[in-house]
């Protein structure tokens, strides 16, 4: 990578820490570079461009330079705003799947891990997903703990299909909740982390 090239890509923001009084640390999880932290300069000031755009759990597509030893934040456009899931479970789920790839994500790049994401985020936007998320949290919750999972090769399951976000699998899910709870346990302490 050269230094001051700006790189563009797609990306997840997993967290946010405040730097300073203007500044802010970013962490995404990006199509084409997988786990990176950003510095974003001046991203807390009012007139700040980046700023309306740079909601914790947004989608977007970013734009990136590599200086001397970190990644800077240039600009971001967003495609899915959190904010009209944060008056409904729907929040919680997303919650839950950042907490997921920043715990098992690693920082290489993953094509599977991205194509959780955005079938995650396909299924957000569908009309189904308040009802679901509304009734069946917590057993999106764990779909998405298998999701993940298996896209990082720690959920190896021959001849069974994944669970997706759909009220059939949310209801199997429940059922055999229990056995697919130690499943996930035991899948979680092969990862070592």
């Amino acid at each position: 990578m050269e230094k001051n090239e700006v790189y563009s890509t797609k990306a997840f923001i997993l967290k946010k820490d405040i730097r300073g009084e203007e500044n802010e640390q970013v962490v995404f999880y990006t199509r084409n570079y997988g786990l990176i932290y950003t510095h974003s300069q001046a991203s807390r000031k009012i007139q700040s461009k980046l700023r309306q755009q740079l909601n914790l759990y947004t989608f977007a597509h970013i734009n990136i330079v590599h200086g001397k030893a970190e990644w800077k934040l240039t600009g971001i456009e967003e495609i899915v705003n959190p904010f009209p899931f944060s008056r409904d479970m729907r929040f919680f789920l997303l919650k839950k799947i950042a907490r997921e790839i920043l715990r098992f994500g690693g920082g290489e790049k993953n094509e599977k891990v991205w194509g959780e994401i955005e079938y995650f985020f396909s299924f957000l936007r569908s009309e189904e997903s308040i009802k679901l998320a509304n009734r069946y949290r917590e057993e999106l919750e764990l779909i998405i703990q298998i999701r993940i999972l298996s896209a990082l090769g720690y959920w190896n399951r021959p001849g069974k299909r994944l669970p997706r976000y759909t009220k059939e699998d949310c209801e199997f899910v429940q059922k055999g909740k229990s056995i697919i709870e130690q499943k996930i346990a035991e899948a979680i302490k092969e990862t070592q982390l």
